[in-house]
């Protein structure tokens, strides 16, 4: 049997290590008030009512500015191009789990058994656990389900604001895919650009092709780069549900990095267009597309 080592398993909890993503946030503050600031400045444009969207347990968000409040998700949402609005399936915001913290449930061996276990923000970190070592946030495709980001993790009250908007924005990508994962189901969303009618599926391929090239892209984000393992064409023709699922990671954090112009990455670099010029491209053109129908 062979033995692994404890810097191994060590090495591969670290994984979901959030401090790292926070203290990006830090570094490059000033680039994520600028992205929070143009994003603002766009006239809102609700395509529905976002502020009748139904919030369960809203009184879980309250807490020191950390978690983004109902105003600040309908003012953030309604301000999103009308082709993002028009996918989004969303339909609840859940905050029951907002005071909670899932932490990752690790096999012997370091990695992740596919399970959390919830703590109650205040009590976390429990006797024996790791401050830093989480998961955050949660999407069915219909309903979004934020949770805590401890001070633990990082101090700081507007840089955990600030990743909370990350956070609330990848979820809501998945208001996009999640409830679109068949291949037929893509295939009836109808688009439009320039003119030119395409199919989310279209788009969606698009992705597919970069990520089972030879020369893949490289992951957006830290948080992504946790997947980009079974983002391969073996994975793809054997394994389609944890490619989808690896892929969507990447779509999500791409769709992020598009609208705040940054995200937390190995390279520290603090420009997503310059960091993945790819994957800003296949973004921006469905940003700039119109919804046609599905």
């Amino acid at each position: 049997m062979k033995v692994i080592s404890q810097s191994v398993i060590e090495a591969r909890k670290d994984k979901f290590d959030l401090r790292p993503a926070l203290e990006f946030v830090a570094r490059h503050r000033a680039r994520y008030e600028a992205g929070v600031r143009a994003l603002m400045s766009v006239e809102s444009q609700p395509v529905r009512n976002w502020s009748s969207l139904p919030f369960t347990d809203i009184r879980t968000l309250e807490d020191a500015g950390v978690n983004l409040g109902q105003h600040d998700i309908v003012e953030v949402v309604s301000r999103l191009p009308e082709v993002f609005q028009n996918l989004s399936q969303l339909t609840t915001m859940d905050c029951s789990a907002a005071a909670q913290v899932p932490v990752p449930v690790f096999e012997p061996d370091g990695t992740w058994k596919g399970k959390v276990e919830m703590v109650d923000e205040d009590t976390f970190p429990l006797k024996g656990m790791h401050p830093t070592r989480i998961l955050i946030g949660r999407s069915t495709g219909s309903t979004i389900f934020p949770t805590a980001l401890p001070k633990s993790v990082y101090g700081g009250v507007r840089e955990r604001w600030l990743y909370q908007l990350h956070v609330f924005l990848h979820e809501f990508f998945h208001s996009m895919e999640y409830l679109r994962r068949d291949r037929m189901t893509r295939r009836d969303v109808q688009l439009e650009l320039d003119g030119a009618p395409f199919t989310l599926d279209d788009w969606w391929m698009r992705w597919e092709q970069a990520f089972t090239a030879k020369n893949q892209p490289k992951p957006p984000t830290r948080y992504a780069g946790l997947y980009i393992g079974d983002l391969n064409a073996e994975t793809y023709e054997k394994r389609p549900d944890v490619f989808v699922h690896t892929l969507a990671e990447q779509v999500c954090e791409s769709f992020v990095g598009y609208l705040l112009g940054i995200v937390p990455n190995d390279e520290d670099s603090p420009d997503f267009k310059a960091h993945s010029p790819q994957l800003w491209a296949l973004m921006d053109q469905l940003a700039r597309s119109t919804f046609i129908s599905g």
